[in-house]
């Protein structure tokens, strides 16, 4: 099964150099899970080919409008599109009245089951799971509440090898015993390793914040902020922001696989520096920008 990120918006506030504000899409075979929803994130995810029809559940980190300017514009289309399936939005308290309010105020209507959850943004917690992925919201250090995304992918039952049942010609009840965890008296592994279930956190903006560390442990792959690069730091704990040498401390401190920055100042035209900074702590660094692609 698919477990595919793109990144729709790796900017911060103000679009520059062709990055967007922040938006991200995470998407397994059957549905996709719409991370924040900066301006224009709908129109990048028709420039990248993502299906809008296969986002099941939107998460948004918090209220600054880089996160959300996007969602009356994205839920309007919905309506003038026809979508009939049920869409889940979780967000912080005060997601409620920006979304009924902007709709209200343009005399726009929704004519599908649109379900907004307010999650607290003092404590971690699970806060939504279902045949894919399981989703822990955890709190972070910015201006005004915000949370950060920890998706883990259920884990999933072996796979039969099909070369043995094709080597014995087994037959359906005999198929059917093994599922079972029968014994069919044959000394074989009938199932193939179980994968490792897949896994991804989002970090939103925040300034360092080592307390998340504990829930990040085991997490394959990490997007932690990096608005400045080190030489900003005093400019970044004013702003409740993170410096890529932070973001890294984090990814290092939770023992992480890969590490991606992201949710860039506009003073900065290459982003490389960045990434430069973080590698000197964590070498398996990389920048995002507006249609990067990772299969987890």
């Amino acid at each position: 099964m698919p477990f595919k990120l793109t990144v729709l918006g790796s900017n911060s506030a103000i679009p520059a150099f062709g990055r967007n504000p922040s938006g991200q899409v995470l998407e397994t075979d059957n549905s996709a899970y719409l991370i924040d929803c900066g301006e224009g994130t709908q129109m990048r995810m028709d420039e990248f080919k993502i299906k809008k029809s296969k986002i099941l559940v939107i998460f948004i980190s918090h209220l600054h409008g880089d996160h959300i300017f996007g969602l009356p514009g994205l839920i309007t289309s919905y309506c003038l599109g026809g979508r009939s399936k049920k869409l889940q939005i979780f967000g912080p308290h005060g997601l409620k009245e920006f979304i009924h309010t902007t709709l209200n105020l343009s005399y726009s209507y929704v004519n599908f089951d649109l379900e907004i959850t307010e999650i607290g943004t003092e404590i971690a917690a699970e806060i939504y799971s279902d045949h894919n992925v399981m989703v822990e919201a955890v709190p972070l250090k910015h201006r005004v509440p915000t949370m950060g995304f920890i998706f883990k992918e259920n884990p999933r039952r072996p796979k039969l090898n099909k070369s043995l049942i094709e080597k014995y010609n087994l037959s359906k009840e005999q198929i059917v015993q093994i599922l079972n965890g029968e014994d069919i008296g044959m000394d074989e592994e009938w199932f193939l390793a179980p994968r490792i279930p897949r896994s991804y956190a989002y970090i939103s903006d925040t300034s360092y914040a080592p307390e998340i560390i504990p829930h990040l442990k085991g997490i394959q792959v990490l997007y932690h902020e990096a608005t400045y690069d080190e030489d900003k730091r005093t400019l970044a704990e004013e702003r409740y922001h993170s410096t890529s040498v932070d973001a890294a401390r984090i990814a290092q401190g939770c023992g992480c696989s890969k590490l991606l920055l992201g949710h860039f100042s506009s003073r900065y035209h290459s982003t490389e520096p960045l990434a430069v900074s973080a590698k000197t702590i964590f070498p398996n660094t990389e920048c995002v920008h507006d249609g990067f692609v990772l299969e987890l």
